[in-house]
C-alpha cells in the first residue's frame, strides 16, 4: 500500500476506527501520509512517584510561558 490516499486512510482507521476519505488533489499527501502512520510505543515502570516531585514537577509546568501569558 503504498498510494499516500490509502495509507492515511488506515493510519485514521487504525488509530480512530474510522477511515477518512482523502482527496487526490491535496499537495503534500507523502508528508501527511508520514505524519498519519507516526507511532510512538513507550512503556512505564509500575513504580509510584515521590509526591513532592510530582508536586515540583506539576508546579514547574504550570508556571511555564505560554501563549497566553
Amino acid at each position: 500500500m503504498t498510494d499516500p490516499t490509502s495509507r492515511i486512510s488506515a493510519a485514521s482507521h487504525d488509530r480512530f476506527g474510522e477511515s477518512l476519505t482523502v482527496p487526490d488533489d491535496v499537495a503534500g499527501l507523502e508528508t501527511l501520509a508520514s505524519i498519519a502512520e507516526h507511532r510512538i510505543c513507550r512503556s512505564y515502570l509500575d513504580e509510584e512517584v515521590d509526591e513532592n516531585l510530582l508536586r515540583l514537577v506539576l508546579a514547574s509546568g504550570l508556571s511555564a510561558p505560554s501563549k497566553s501569558d
